[in-house]
């Protein structure tokens, strides 16, 4: 059924031939026009019958309206037939028809255009029947854009592959300029220009586009991840399926430029300044590289408001007030954002995912479309640049078997409709279909179709015949190859010799265009510098660049230079070519180390070359030295991992020293501690005799001093009951019969002279100090005990302010070695419980004492009422 109705009178039959063609260049070539040899009346037909049955099973009718279309009373009821099916109808104006003469009724039609009025026109060169001449015909644009954003609105946007152009205009040639483009393309994938000739994912591009439609009406700002295994069509999916039909929909996406990430994901060829640069220049906004390169190293808000310009200039074309299209911006391969590789700058992914995670939070609404195989997921998944950022994982599954043959029948079809007949013999297509099993099916399939089309289809024609001579799908690669290096003799020259033209292979591909994928220990593809490669394997390397078996770049530097890059074309040719997989299983190991050591060298030199960042010693540094060595790996190793390595040797040997040096100590320690325990058991005997003389002494001067104060006191009248030396030898306290006990201290003449603690009733018969010395204890017959403070006796004071203690009447004659005391201030009421936890000053007690144990563990003196033997010694509890 077609999807749009073209109306018109016979005399605008050019004009209908120009709105056919705009509308088939725009991917709206399902449509119904009579005077169309392909999409319209064929010779037998009823075409009365023909047009109103077109008419009434078409989705949407344009009426080309004229002063000519007024008067058809034919054109007339094929708008009120449509009118009575409810279609959605377009009337564009072409010539000078006045609105007002246009009936009421046609002015409410769903779009009106007039295609004679703007600023800009477009010429359309047609052969309009019946005469056929050459006639040109000019549109506004402005009327063309708003018939456009009225098919769009109107839900009307074409995703069939047949709808898109093919060969693309501008890409009907190869890269030689020469050779007509091919419909196959190999191991490579499907890119925009070869939008026409994507088959077989028709189902999951509707999917995706609906997904992405629903996350734009939830506001957007998300990262969209396309996840499958390596070899089911990621990228093509990507580039000739889901983009050029997001590109078609611009009234709700606005898709940037595709970024490819490869070792350079901001500065790079196909990395984020590339991609702002043609995306302005696409929008006619001015801009200069320097400028964006400034932006993309301070992001902020002047960064954001250059993507919010690309989004407003998206806006010209579309209705007043109408929402402006969300970002959409393209990621292929995301996979080699944490792939280490030679020349990588450590810091330039983490800035890539800084600035992407910049733009999803806080630039204008924009979508990441994010290519990735699924066994690489985790680390975009966990980047910590992305953390909290919505991702929605959009899952692309193998291709159903029944879509393979579109595969291979669809480019058959497409080449033969651009005016180049092939034929594809009827067996040929099971053959295919039998074969193309396993994982890597799809791009080995697209690989042996290339091939055969390239070796056989210069006829228009591809037999089964032509397959089976080529090796078939699983022996395709092995039989390029081998048609790669036959003829050595021929330019590019190779060695004659199969083990030497290998051994050089070999160098090339180890370890430059391969690697380790480190989840699987499968192989992955490298992008490697054309000067890394041995020069030796020039000639071997061109060849299968000749085959299409490897890809050639080129990459501009820092500074304008360039340099040549090369890469394997797809992953499965490292899984299905014999020679590659043999090269991967013997050198798996050292090719994981050099990825390792790559990996540490970039945290190393992120981090400033910190010594804490030095991950590799031992055995471990010793295996990555050892692969660092081989002349193959020498240049995989230059620059930041050579530092690297270098740095780890030397806080390797450093540590050595130092572990040597602290042996020798320890060695040395047995003999030094034998030396050291002879000299302090000699120092400990010595100290001991002086010590035990020195005890000596000063007890004997103690015990003469006391006895000397005692006499002065006796010769005083003051019979002494006990004597107390402070805790620092300093002073002496004495309980007297007299009633007093006496603080004695030495002056500076060395005399002797005391102060009297008066207040007590009857003899004191003991006195102690504190153990910190600043308070004094003294115990009596008057059955009161009493607390003085030394800072006050040493003074004058009031000592009045000394209130007694309710002792028992009778209180022990053994020498106390504690003495606890529950006390109240008489201004607060509060509770003290220890004199050993606090410190009284006179004046603060006025309570019972509780008398502990001895030093013997004998009888203890009971508290309060119980009668005890008579009070002798009062001491601080130590």
């Amino acid at each position: 059924m077609a999807r749009i109705f073209i109306s018109h009178p016979s005399v605008d039959n050019a004009a209908a031939l120009a709105l056919r063609d705009w509308l088939v260049a725009r991917g709206w070539d399902d449509l119904f026009l009579d005077i169309d040899p392909d999409r319209g009346l064929v010779s037998g037909q009823r075409w009365l019958d023909r047009l109103q049955e077109s008419s009434q099973r078409c989705k949407a009718v344009l009426f080309v309206l004229s002063r000519a279309w007024l008067a058809s009373r034919y054109c007339t009821a094929e708008f009120w037939e449509a009118r009575k099916q409810d279609r959605p109808l377009f009337a564009v104006i072409i010539d000078d028809t006045a609105v007002e003469a246009v009936p009421a009724e046609m002015r409410g039609v769903w779009q009106l255009a007039f295609l004679t009025r703007g600023s800009r026109f477009e010429t359309f060169s047609v052969l309009p029947p019946p005469g056929y001449a050459p006639t040109d015909v000019r549109f506004s644009h402005e009327g063309l854009e708003s018939l456009r954003l009225g098919l769009a609105a109107a839900g009307l946007t074409s995703f069939d592959t047949a709808s898109f152009p093919w060969p693309s205009p501008g890409f009907e040639h190869e890269a030689d300029g020469t050779t007509p483009r091919r419909p196959y393309r190999g191991l490579k994938p499907v890119d925009v220009p070869d939008a026409g000739v994507f088959f077989g994912r028709d189902a999951d591009l509707v999917r995706a586009r609906d997904h992405l439609a629903d996350l734009r009406d939830r506001g957007g700002r998300c990262l969209v991840a396309i996840l499958g295994a390596s070899g089911s069509g990621k990228s093509s999916f990507l580039r000739a399926g889901l983009l050029p039909r997001l590109a078609r929909d611009d009234r709700q996406f606005l898709a940037l430029p595709i970024l490819r990430p490869r070792e350079a994901a901001l500065w790079g060829d196909d990395g984020l300044l590339a991609v702002l640069e043609k995306a302005h220049r696409d929008a006619g906004l001015p801009v200069t590289r320097a400028e964006l390169r400034q932006y993309l190293e301070e992001g902020g808000a002047a960064f954001l408001r250059r993507l919010a310009d690309l989004r407003t200039a998206a806006t010209r074309d579309l209705p007043e007030g109408a929402k402006p299209p969300t970002l959409v911006l393209p990621i292929d391969q995301a996979e080699e954002l944490f792939t280490t590789v030679r020349g990588v700058d450590p810091g330039e992914a983490g800035l890539f995912l800084t600035r992407l995670a910049e733009i999803l939070r806080h630039g204008p609404e924009a979508l990441a479309l994010v290519t990735i195989r699924s066994d690489a997921y985790e680390p975009l998944q966990s980047a910590e640049a992305l953390a909290g950022l919505p991702q929605e994982p959009f899952n692309l599954p193998p291709l159903a078997a029944a879509d393979y043959r579109s595969v291979i029948d669809g480019p058959a079809d497409r080449v033969t409709a651009a005016g180049r007949p092939l034929t594809l013999e009827p067996g040929l297509a099971p053959a295919l279909l039998a074969d193309a099993q396993g994982a890597d099916a799809l791009p080995l399939l697209g690989f042996t179709l290339e091939r055969l089309y390239v070796e056989h289809g210069g006829d228009g024609k591809l037999t089964e015949a032509d397959y089976q001579a080529l090796g078939g799908v699983q022996g395709s690669i092995e039989a390029a190859v081998g048609d790669a290096f036959a003829r050595p003799d021929a330019e590019p020259r190779i060695s004659v010799a199969a083990a030497e033209r290998e051994a050089l292979l070999k160098r090339a591909f180890v370890p430059h265009l391969m690697g380790v994928n480190e989840a699987n220990g499968e192989p992955v593809r490298r992008t490697a510098c054309r000067a890394d490669l041995p020069d030796a394997a020039r000639g071997l390397i061109d060849r299968l660049i000749d085959r299409r078996l490897l890809l050639v770049d080129r990459r501009v530097l820092e500074g304008g230079t360039e340099e040549t890059v090369i890469e394997v074309a797809h992953e499965a040719l490292l899984r299905r070519w014999p020679t590659l997989q043999r090269w991967h299983d013997q050198e798996r190991g050292a090719l994981a180390t050099q990825q390792e050591v790559g990996r540490a060298a970039a945290a190393w030199s992120k981090n400033a070359s910190a010594a804490d960042w030095l991950a590799h010693r031992g055995a471990r540094l010793a295996e990555a030295e050892a692969v660092a060595r081989r002349e193959d790996f020498e240049k995989a190793f230059k620059g930041v991992p050579r530092d690297y390595l270098d740095a780890c040797r030397q806080a390797e040997d450093s540590a050595r020293a130092a572990e040597v040096r602290r042996l020798a100590r320890q060695r040395a320690m047995p003999r030094r501690v034998g030396v050291l325990l002879l000299a302090v058991a000699i120092v400990t005997l010595v100290g001991g005799w002086l010590v035990v003389a020195g005890r000596r002494d000063l007890e004997r001067q103690r015990v003469e001093l006391i006895a000397a104060t005692a006499q002065k006191a006796f010769e005083a009248g003051h019979a002494v009951a006990s004597a107390s030396f402070s805790p620092d030898g300093a002073r002496i306290v004495t309980a007297s019969y007299d009633n007093t006990a006496r603080l004695w201290s030495r002056g500076e003449d060395g005399a002797w002279t005391s102060v009297a603690l008066e207040g007590h009733q009857s003899r004191v018969n003991s006195a102690s100090f504190s153990p910190d010395g600043t308070r004094i204890v003294t115990g009596s017959d008057d059955h009161t005990a009493r607390v003085w403070d030394v800072g006050w006796l040493m003074g004058p004071g009031d000592w009045a302010k000394n209130e007694p203690l309710s002792l028992p009447e009778t209180v022990c004659r053994e020498k106390l070695h504690g003495l606890w005391v529950t006390v109240k201030d008489p201004k607060t009421g509060r509770n003290v419980e220890r004199i050993a936890e606090r410190l009284l000053t006179a004046g603060d007690i006025q309570a019972a004492p509780i008398l502990g144990p001895d030093r013997e563990g004998e009888d203890v003196c009971e508290p309060f009422l119980n009668p005890q033997p008579w009070w002798s010694r009062l001491a601080f509890w130590r």
